[in-house]
Formats: structure tokens, sequence, C-alpha cells
């Protein structure tokens, strides 16, 4: 019994008469053949479970591996399972083999696959699944039959004040503050970000009302825009300012980032001032 897989082997044997030959004759059939089905059994699985790779990445590598020694060839088959991921857009099938063939003196065969960066943003990771099919005849055993191929959305949206500073008459009552986003394309999904004031000369609730605004943005929106209320009086002052701070709230943080500038002042002139 030899340890390895290798192709069914034969033995051929016949008889023939060596001594009696006047007196015994050899019958039909004077020969036979014996075959010896090997009935060893070699283990297939992808080289890892589950494989995630960055959307800009290009490409995969993914490898099938054996566990024992083979005396023949031997091919399997790979089959193409549907995820999330949409097939030629978010990776190019022509690149995954449909089937693999590892050679004796090799224990593993890896292929390289082609990723595709769709640009879209804010579309979340997206899947699809590869399965190992062993071919007939028997003696190919599926230790890990499944990978699952995940494509990581690292595409990143800056969002950002339109302008690093405001200024706004005392009397006028209101300020208009402005979030622009960084790249002017369209998002998967609407997203929301936080903005927030921050006292300075001017306090909140004496010169203006502070507080917190959400501010979401939908898919085919760039500028998104909040309103402050001012609070006037009939004191004589210098320029007062105070600060709003863009937020990245945490479900979306790494998907969207603050860019610069991320704070934006608002100085509020008393008209006073200027008589």
């Amino acid at each position: 019994d030899e340890i390895g897989l290798e192709a069914v082997e034969t033995l051929s044997v016949s008889l023939a008469l060596t001594q009696l030959s006047d007196a015994v004759e050899v019958g039909q059939p004077n020969a036979t053949v014996v075959n010896i089905p090997d009935d060893d059994d070699v283990a297939f699985r992808f080289g890892m479970p589950e494989l995630r790779v960055n959307e800009d990445a290009g490409s995969f590598m993914m490898c099938v591996l054996k566990n024992r020694y083979i005396i023949v060839p031997v091919t399997v088959d790979i089959q193409l399972v549907q995820g999330s991921a949409t097939q030629d857009v978010d990776y190019d099938s022509s690149t995954i083999p449909t089937s693999v063939t590892i050679q004796p003196t090799s224990d593993r065969f890896c292929f390289d696959s082609d990723i595709i960066d769709d640009l879209k943003f804010l579309e979340g990771d997206e899947d699809f699944q590869l399965v190992l099919v062993d071919r007939l005849p028997s003696g190919v055993i599926i230790s890990s039959d499944t990978t699952r191929i995940v494509i990581v959305d690292d595409d990143v949206m800056e969002v950002f004040f339109e302008r690093p500073s405001y200024t706004v008459n005392e009397d006028y009552g209101v300020t208009t503050v402005c979030l622009t986003k960084g790249i002017e394309v369209a998002t998967v999904t609407q997203f929301t970000v936080d903005t927030v004031t921050q006292d300075c000369s001017a306090t909140s609730p004496d010169d203006y009302a502070g507080g917190t605004w959400s501010v979401t943005f939908e898919t085919a929106e760039n500028v998104q825009c909040i309103t402050i209320a001012i609070v006037p009086d009939n004191d004589r002052e210098l320029i007062e300012c105070f600060n709003v701070i863009l937020q990245i709230p945490a479900p979306i943080a790494g998907a969207v980032v603050p860019g610069v500038p991320f704070t934006a002042r608002v100085c509020i002139e008393d008209i006073g001032q200027l008589v």
C-alpha cells in the first residue's frame, strides 16, 4: 500500500507450463489482468476561509492547498457564488479560474484576480464566495470548500467648512455657515455629520444661540448650511467671536473624515461701534 494519490495500476498474470507439458495443457483463459485502484485520498482546501481586500488594491491572491503527496496531477473546479458585490462591476470574474490543477511537485496553486474600484462613496463592504468542487473519480476530498472575498469600501469622503471665517453684523439677527463635500460626486447613501458651537469672546446665549446641529447630505447634494441666531443688544462692544466645529459621528467615521477647515470662526460686528 503506497502513500499517495496515483492513477489505477494494473498487473498482468499469465499461465505457462514449465514441466509435464505432454500430460498437462493450459486452458483458456490463460491470462488475466488485475486492476489495483488507488483508495488513498487527498484533501484540498482554500488557503483561508475569508479574505478582506481594499477596493483600491486592484487585485487579490487566493491559493488552493493540498495536504499530501500525489503522483498524478489533480484538478478541482471553482464555482463563483454571487453575494452583495456585483460581478464585473466590483470584480472581474474573467480573472477567476474555473478550475485549478496542482502538480505532483507542488502543494498549492495560487491565482490573482482583479478588483474594480468603482469610485462609489459610502457603498459599504461587498462580498462574493468561491466554492471548490471535486471531479470524479473519487480520491479528492474537499476539507474547506468555501472562501468569502470581502471587498472593503475604502473610498473616503472629506467634509469641511466652505470658509474658515464669517463676519456678521449684530443687527442682522442670523448668520449662515456652510459645509461642503470634498469631492462633488454622488454618494450611494445619504450621510449626516454634526456641528457644535464653542464660546470664545462671544458667549451663548447672550451673544448668539449656541447648540448642536445635525447636517444631512442627500446622495446628490454637495453643500449644506446651518443658520445660527445672533442676539442683538444695545451695548457698544468690540467684535466678538465664537467657533463652529465639525464632528463626524462614529458610525461613518473613516468613510467620512473632516477636511480643512474643520472649524469655522464667526465674528459678530457691533454696528453701534461704527457710529
